[in-house]
């Protein structure tokens, strides 16, 4: 009998934590930081179930950010909850949230790499660098003439017999 209540105990452990798990996977859980409202926790329902992007900080993005994680950013204008995340956004536009993060969406803000500063000195030094490497690329290269050349070996295929070889029946013998 305690073995069955013991087994019967696992048995609603593991349907509970499936259960949590699959309730997980349809939503996601979003984190905002506005202060001000009682909603700082978004939970929106997903358009497919998936693990990708259930829990999602947004307290410090950035609009390359938002164009990151698309689904989370169209699920919040489709459910009309995209003011939320409107920290995001430059704050100078007249238009709305939503048509904000749409363009975000549809035209990704391009992330410049960090140019790296150069002195002076060390230009020269690259410059001499390329212009030795370009002497050597120029440096005539000797040629061995085609008469010096040793001939190529001519390999003759080998001899074929004129009448293949008859093959012999184990089955019937002659």
């Amino acid at each position: 009998m305690k073995l069955i209540r013991r087994l019967f105990k696992v048995f609603i452990f593991a349907a509970l934590i499936t259960g949590w798990t699959l309730a997980a996977s349809a939503v996601h859980v979003i984190l905002t930081p506005d202060p001000s409202t009682t909603e700082r926790v978004i939970i929106i329902p997903k358009d497919q179930i998936s693990f990708e992007d259930t829990f999602v900080d947004t307290r410090k993005w950035t609009l390359a950010d938002a164009a990151n994680h698309p689904k989370v950013v169209q699920r919040l204008i489709d459910t009309g909850k995209a003011d939320r995340i409107a920290h995001v956004l430059d704050g100078q536009s007249n238009l709305s949230a939503a048509l904000r993060l749409t363009d975000a969406l549809l035209h990704p803000p391009a992330t410049q790499p960090a140019q790296k500063s150069v002195t002076k000195e060390k230009a020269v030094e690259l410059f001499e660098d390329l212009k030795d490497l370009s002497k050597e690329v120029m440096k005539p290269k000797t040629v061995t003439p085609v008469a010096t050349r040793p001939a190529p070996k001519v390999v003759s295929p080998p001899a074929q017999p004129s009448d293949p070889p008859k093959e012999r029946s184990t089955l019937f013998p002659e």
